[in-house]
């Protein structure tokens, strides 16, 4: 081996240490440390501060995140108050089922979701409605690769079917697109039934590009099936007025027991939305936090 050779290898190497050491101590300082110091709080302060702790269901929509961020858990626990977070992976009908048996007190749906998951209590929905979250306008779409489905009404085949979590907004925005173009092709099981939205991101990418195939996700799963290299978007939940609106809900007895803490967590709420909304960089702070 000559000595430029060496040389050069030596280099190769020092510069890889190099990278290896920036990567770790960029881990520590904006994950590990931050998360650790997050952790530390919160068993610090925020159990030891809580004079109510209250229970709500929800799921990783990109849409909840004022419920999951830093200025929400502030201003209620400078009341008192803690949200004990549950993600129940979209899972609607176990969402009605926690309020009905007193295992959460309060819960996000959309109301097409609240009224299919509240169906089998009849006229003693366990459940009501305090606050509208808001109209999703694009955060839910309907994507496909475009060498196998390149419009929606490529979708009139015996061989096409929507992949769609049940129960939940992407059921109700493939029914209507279903209801609302005419497929007399399509077959009478046209739909898949996935365990999640994260299920059918996986199925995706999984999927034979050619399939007739049309997969409807929620955000942030939405983006990241519109990177998948092929995939366009052939509809989205802001091409339909008033689809699909977000809504907090809460238990009937704790609301009736409650009902001044449920109007302050309403409150709070407004006003983590209202700090990140009026910040220059507020959105973009939401989002990384979350």
């Amino acid at each position: 081996m000559t000595e430029e050779r060496r040389a050069k290898g030596i280099l190769f190497f020092a510069i890889f240490w190099i990278a290896v050491a920036g990567g770790l101590f960029a881990a520590y300082k904006y994950w590990w440390a931050p998360r650790k110091a997050a952790e530390l709080e919160d068993a610090t302060g925020s159990t030891a501060a809580c004079t109510h702790k209250v229970r709500l269901r929800l799921d990783g929509f990109s849409g909840y995140a004022v419920f999951r961020s830093s200025a929400m858990k502030k201003l209620l626990r400078d009341q008192g108050t803690c949200l004990d977070l549950v993600d129940d992976g979209a899972k609607y009908p176990e969402r009605m089922l926690a309020l009905r048996d007193g295992e959460a007190d309060l819960a996000v749906f959309t109301v097409d979701s609240m009224l299919q998951a509240g169906m089998r209590f009849g006229d003693k929905m366990p459940a009501t409605v305090v606050m509208i979250i808001d109209q999703t306008k694009g955060a839910d779409g309907v994507v496909a690769y475009s060498s196998g489905l390149s419009r929606l009404e490529d979708l009139n085949h015996p061989d096409a079917r929507f992949v769609f979590t049940p129960s939940s907004p992407s059921e109700f925005l493939a029914r209507i697109i279903v209801g609302q173009l005419s497929l007399p092709r399509l077959p009478e099981k046209w739909y898949k039934e996935a365990g999640g939205v994260d299920d059918v991101l996986k199925q995706l990418r999984a999927a034979d590009p050619k399939q007739r195939y049309a997969y409807v996700l929620w955000e942030p799963q939405l983006s990241q099936a519109l990177k998948v290299k092929g995939v366009k978007l052939l509809f989205g939940s802001n091409q339909c007025n008033n689809c699909i609106v977000d809504v907090l809900v809460a238990r009937r007895e704790f609301l009736a027991e409650k009902p001044d803490l449920v109007r302050a967590i309403v409150e709070q709420y407004f006003r983590a939305q209202h700090s990140y909304a009026s910040s220059p960089n507020g959105i973009g702070e939401l989002i990384g936090e979350d």
